[in-house]
């Protein structure tokens, strides 16, 4: 009834649907797509329907390792959000943040840069807290280590660039063995943040972290 009757509504209930069914991985989930190619037809750019339906678009695709896809449905919200005077928009900031995940995995870091810098705009510095990865990937374990229920820590310092790059990685302390600080640094050194802003302008900062490598009982 409401299909032929409230044809947005209907749309809205979909999206609505789809929104929950991909929160449990479903793949009848694809329905979100439904709603936004109706949404696209019929409302206009900066319609909230609309720009939510490209956000969850993007996760959808996402999901399914559809990594340029979901790119697109984020950008596609970008020229709204840049357009909008005054309050930022609930979903720019996560927006830029999967943009950054979703560029990384197809390997355009120089494009994910703008994203990890926009993002470092919007949020207020923290000195008090430690900086957390805007994108990470976590360290592999060691397989013979593994194979050898043997357990340890590496503790790393690095730079962060104004670019929200990880550089000059180090090892400060570590326990278990050469391997784990091997693959700590290669793990950390492809990390993303948001840079720290100084009088409007992004700065580079020092930062450490402790990675735990512990074998699942």
């Amino acid at each position: 009834m409401h299909e032929d009757e409230n044809p947005v509504f209907y749309a809205n209930m979909q999206l609505d649907i789809g929104i929950e069914l991909l929160h449990n991985q479903s793949r009848k989930s694809r329905i979100i797509l439904t709603a936004r190619d109706y949404f696209t037809t019929h409302l206009e750019v900066n319609d909230k329907r609309l720009v939510t339906a490209n956000f969850w678009a993007g996760k959808y695709y996402y999901a399914r390792k559809q990594y340029k896809k979901a790119i697109l449905s984020w950008e596609t919200n970008l020229p709204v959000f840049n357009n909008l005077e005054g309050a930022t928009h609930p979903l720019e900031l996560s927006s830029h943040a999967f943009l950054i995940g979703a560029l990384e995995k197809i390997g355009a870091s120089d494009e994910a840069t703008k994203h990890c810098i926009a993002i470092g705009a919007m949020t207020p510095w923290d000195d008090s807290q430690d900086p957390r990865p805007l994108y990470r990937q976590e360290p592999k374990y060691p397989l013979s280590y593994a194979k050898n229920g043997k357990s340890g820590w590496v503790k790393m310092g690095f730079t962060i660039s104004a670019s929200g790059m990880v550089t000059q990685a180090k090892v400060i302390d570590s326990k278990g063995g050469q391997r784990f600080e091997t693959a700590s640094l290669a793990a950390v050194e492809a990390w993303r943040y948001a840079p720290k802003f100084e009088q409007g302008e992004p700065t580079e900062f020092y930062a450490t972290v402790q990675l735990d490598f512990k074998v699942a009982k």
